[in-house]
C-alpha cells in the first residue's frame, strides 16, 4: 500500500501503480493539482485514488507500507525584500517551506507514525538548505 503525499501532477502515484503496488492513494491540498493528477491517472489507465487533503486526510486511509512525498521544501524568508518569484516556478504553496525550510517537513515527519504500517518506509524530498 502506497501513499503519495503532496502528489502534484500524480506522476509518482501513477508510477507506483504501474510498478505493481497493490493499492495507491494520492493526496494534495491544491484542488488544481488534484484535478490534474486525476487526469493523469485516467490517461495512464491505472488504479489510483486521488484525494483532496493533506497527510492528515491520508491517515484516514492508512496505514501504508510506503509513503512518498515531494513537499514544499524551499526555505524562504518572507521578510527579505527580494524580487517576486516568477509565476513559471509555480504557486508558492508548492515550494515555499517557510523561513528555515521545515514548515512542512517537521509536522509531516511527526505524523509518520500514524501513516506507516510496522516496517513501513517513508521517502521524501528535502532541500540541503533546510535546517537539519
Amino acid at each position: 500500500r502506497v501513499a503519495d503525499l503532496c502528489t502534484g501532477s500524480g506522476v509518482v502515484a501513477v508510477a507506483a501503480a504501474e510498478q505493481g503496488a497493490a493499492q495507491v492513494a494520492a493526496f494534495d491540498i491544491s484542488p488544481r493539482a488534484v484535478r490534474f493528477a486525476r487526469q493523469q491517472v485516467l490517461a495512464a489507465g491505472v488504479d489510483v485514488n486521488v484525494h483532496l487533503g493533506s497527510w492528515a486526510r491520508a491517515a484516514e486511509f492508512g496505514p501504508y507500507d510506503l509513503v512518498v512525498c515531494n513537499p514544499p521544501y524551499v526555505p524562504h524568508d518572507p521578510n527579505i525584500d527580494e524580487p517576486d518569484v516568477p509565476s513559471h516556478v509555480g504557486p508558492a504553496q508548492a515550494w515555499d517551506a517557510g523561513y528555515d525550510g521545515r514548515m512542512v517537513l517537521d509536522p509531516l515527519c511527526a505524523s509518520m507514525r500514524s501513516l506507516l504500517a510496522d516496517g513501513g518506509t517513508m521517502l521524501l524530498v528535502q532541500s540541503e538548505f533546510a535546517e537539519p
